[in-house]
């Protein structure tokens, strides 16, 4: 009974501390998995050892050991599982952003693009611009614009010769995890469009 205790409470204590140290639920659970593993190893070997004939001491470590064996594999697998699923959600998420993203981007870049090349001779591609979308309204100078559900902070560079719109993920993971975001975040996903005299093209950034 003193044994099964203090089991339990290593087990929570490494749960609790692995989880706070790391913010990772599954590193936390394996953590606490593994004492736990501990524990019903040393039970099956206390067990084992009370029966006094010999095939019995055997049948009972056999069965233990395919017992502690096969949890164990249902633990792996079902662990394994479940990253396979947190990465195709994500690689989804990714797929549902980049598209997103790109819509919206692409709006203003074919406004702009459209206007600069029927409109008056002489005017640069950002005075094109400045005129569909003045300071003031979604589309201003450093504006950090909440688009909702399917992305983050929204901004904007502009010249004479280009224009750089940049939209990025309120939460979800890029390619880099290093990479710098243009809010001074690190590793989500971004992605510009850049807009000269030329054309436009998009740049998935991260």
């Amino acid at each position: 009974m003193r044994w099964t205790l203090i089991f339990a409470v290593l087990i929570v204590a490494v749960f609790v501390v692995t989880l706070r140290t790391t913010a990772d639920i599954w590193k936390a659970t394996n953590g606490a998995g593994i004492v736990a593993l501990i524990f019903i190893i040393g039970a099956a070997v206390r067990i084992t050892r009370l029966f006094d004939i010999r095939w019995q001491r055997i049948t009972a470590a056999t069965i233990s050991a395919l017992l502690i064996a096969g949890l164990t594999t249902h633990w792996i697998i079902t662990w394994r599982t479940s990253e396979w699923q947190y990465e195709q959600l994500q690689s989804i998420r990714r797929i549902v952003f980049d598209g997103t993203a790109m819509a919206m981007l692409k709006r203003p870049a074919l406004e702009t693009f459209r206007e600069f090349r029927g409109g008056e001779q002489g005017r640069s591609i950002g005075g094109v611009f400045r005129q569909l979308y003045p300071p003031g309204v979604p589309f201003a100078d450093s504006l950090i614009a909440n688009w909702g559900s399917t992305g983050g902070p929204f901004s904007e560079s502009v010249n004479d010769s280009s224009v750089q719109l940049t939209e990025e993920a309120l939460s979800i993971p890029g390619f880099d995890s290093t990479f710098v975001n243009r809010d001074g975040k690190h590793g989500l996903a971004q992605i510009s469009i850049r807009i000269t005299r030329e054309g436009a093209m998009y740049d998935i950034q991260n």
